[in-house]
């Protein structure tokens, strides 16, 4: 009865917030800067589909639409087929486009292609740009008619193969009376904010421009489309939000974003950030992998635990992003060695602070700290006037205390001390002078050297609570995280064994292999549906323990007839490297070992 009843008020929340919603919210982004968080935020997302994987177009086929440029050629695209002079009336010196003879049928035949080609990759949806260009003809008028006359022809065309598509343009007022049963929204640029490519700067709207603007909205709503406005900004999230609610209290849909539109913009609605960058230096890890990782082994699972998404990025071979706060919740910097991008980091963390970016680094500031970088950080460093043979002794801040091990810092030629920021420990030496190695700051935080883990014996361990910690220094929300995997809304435990060990024997009882005890005292005990994989390799005949394969497979088959238990799979050979494992030239017997489990006659394939 408690499920129903909750059932029914989940429903009801849902038509309620539907309805507060009603619009849908489109989003313009034409970089490679898209992830699917952003994506599912939105009903439609217009792309530039050269710039990223045909997979999204795959994955949200009602969701994606691609840019299609109508009345401009684009020289610098690659097309089946190039363009032809002939085609070309005039030229946009601000975009480096060229304006295109709408009543040439090769070249809509042109477009077609390019349409066609969208499709056959994905897409379903089309933007369709550079609508007005044709006005460049406008003191022919006889020409200008013809132009406009091709272009709603096109239109009309477009439509009727793609009956089932939505088709936006961006503006086309002036034939809207012809082309609104083929379309279902329309676009224009800047009712509050606007972006002058010629010079790169962002200016506000003069009223007179927003008036003429709204009314021509207000004609295309009355058709029954969507009215949008795509505005430009390149102040903070927070900035780029308060414009969009006051485009959407003028009744039309917003969206705002930088003036090249290649960051992930706003609407009205924020957008929670579920992902956390995380910058490190991959080159100085096993094999130059991320797995390997201080950031992925100990940093990732805290981030996970408070429902966010950690996203690493090695900038040993990497730039630094040039966007970070319109798609990061915030950034960890813990980056040991030396890249190319060590001293660049300065400008970019102040870049970020400054548009409200929380960032933590760990073990150091991967940048040279002078006292005057610092100072922007509000750090001062001061003299240790203390001997390297002087200890000091550790105190810790409410609510922090020593967690699985004590802190110990190591002795510091300069002490650190930070100013208006929340301390979590500091080192204080014989003559009362004070380090404070570890600390929330205004901007996140820092934990320098070995102040909040220490290594022994290959072995990390936390000098301080790392939940409580991270999430004060990156300002982690309590965000809700539902669990939607059943109609109720009720968890599923996932369990599985793997094949490893099999054939090995109990160590308190050397006559029974190991499974067999797991049978006895778990398997049977505990009544939970899981799967349990066997390697092939270990347990056939013809596998490394012929003389002990007929054992085996009788604890194999009394295993798998237990109701709840169902067989897996772990591989014949038990592949040691993949990589290797799969060059043909590892496939034989001799080789073969090194990379898998070494079966007599066998080969990898």
């Amino acid at each position: 009865m408690k499920l129903l009843c909750c059932n029914k008020i989940i429903l009801i929340l849902i038509f309620v917030f539907s309805f507060l919603s009603a619009s849908d919210r489109y989003a313009f982004i034409y970089s490679k800067n898209i992830d699917d968080p952003f994506i599912n935020f939105y009903d439609k997302v217009v792309v530039e589909a050269d710039a990223i994987d045909d997979i999204y177009a795959l994955r949200y086929p009602k969701k994606m639409v691609a840019y299609v440029s109508v009345g401009e050629i684009e020289p610098w695209r690659k097309t089946p087929t190039p363009y032809k002079k002939s085609w070309v009336i005039s030229k946009n010196k601000t975009w480096n486009s060229l304006i295109a003879d709408l009543t040439k049928p090769a070249y809509q035949n042109f477009l077609f292609q390019r349409v066609e080609k969208l499709y056959k990759r994905g897409y379903r949806n089309f933007f369709l740009d550079t609508m007005d260009a044709y006005h460049v003809t406008r003191k022919d008028k006889k020409l200008f008619q013809k132009q406009q006359k091709a272009l709603i022809s096109f239109v009309h065309k477009l439509h009727k193969k793609y009956p089932n598509s939505t088709i936006i343009t961006n503006r086309g007022f002036e034939i809207l009376e012809q082309i609104h049963n083929d379309i279902n929204a329309i676009v224009a640029e800047s009712l509050i904010g606007r972006y002058d490519n010629s010079n790169k700067s962002y200016k506000p709207v003069p009223k007179a421009d927003r008036e003429w603007l709204l009314s021509n909205f207000k004609k295309a709503q009355k058709y029954g489309l969507d009215a949008i406005s795509i505005d430009y900004s390149n102040g903070s999230t927070k900035e780029r939000i308060d414009i969009a609610k006051k485009i959407k209290q003028l009744g039309v849909i917003p969206y705002v974003t930088d003036g090249l539109l290649q960051n992930q913009g706003e609407c009205e609605v924020e957008r929670i950030r579920r992902e956390v960058l995380v910058l490190f230096n991959k080159s100085i890890f096993k094999d130059k992998n991320e797995v390997y990782s201080d950031v992925h082994l100990i940093i990732s699972m805290i981030v996970e635990h408070f429902g966010y998404i950690p996203i690493l990025y090695d900038i040993s071979t990497k730039d630094l992003p040039k966007s970070v706060n319109d798609r990061y919740h915030a950034v960890v910097v813990w980056s040991d060695g030396k890249t190319k991008n060590n001293e660049k980091l300065y400008n970019w963390t102040i870049d970020n602070i400054s548009k409200g970016v929380n960032i933590l680094f760990l073990r150091n500031f991967v940048f040279n700290p002078t006292d005057e970088r610092v100072k922007k950080l509000g750090i001062k460093y001061i003299k240790n006037q203390n001997s390297i043979l002087e200890k000091s002794h550790v105190i810790y801040y409410p609510p922090y205390k020593k967690y699985e091990i004590p802190a110990s810092i190591d002795y510091e030629e300069r002490l650190i001390q930070p100013v208006n920021s929340k301390k979590v420990l500091s080192a204080i030496y014989p003559n009362n002078q004070i380090s404070t190695p570890l600390a929330i700051t205004p901007w996140g935080g820092y934990a320098l050297g070995n102040s909040f883990l220490l290594s022994i014996a290959n072995e990390s361990f936390w000098t301080i609570d790392p939940f409580i910690f991270i999430k004060s220094a990156l300002r982690l929300d309590d965000i809700p995280m539902p669990d939607p995997t059943t109609e109720a809304g009720r968890r599923i435990l996932f369990a599985h064994v793997d094949g490893d060990g099999f054939v090995e024997r109990v160590r308190t009882n050397h006559d029974k292999l190991s499974p067999e005890t797991l049978i006895e005292q778990i398997y049977k005990k505990y009544h939970i549906p899981q799967s349990v994989s066997i390697i092939q390799g270990e347990v056939d005949s013809i596998g490394l323990f012929p003389k002990l394969s007929p054992t085996m497979k009788k604890i194999a088959k009394k295993l798998y007839a237990i109701p709840w238990i169902e067989p897996a799979s772990h591989s014949f050979s038990h592949p040691f490297f993949w990589g290797k494992a799969i060059e043909p030239k590892n496939s034989a017997p001799k080789v073969g070992k090194n990379y898998h489990l070494p079966i007599p006659k066998y080969h990898f394939s």
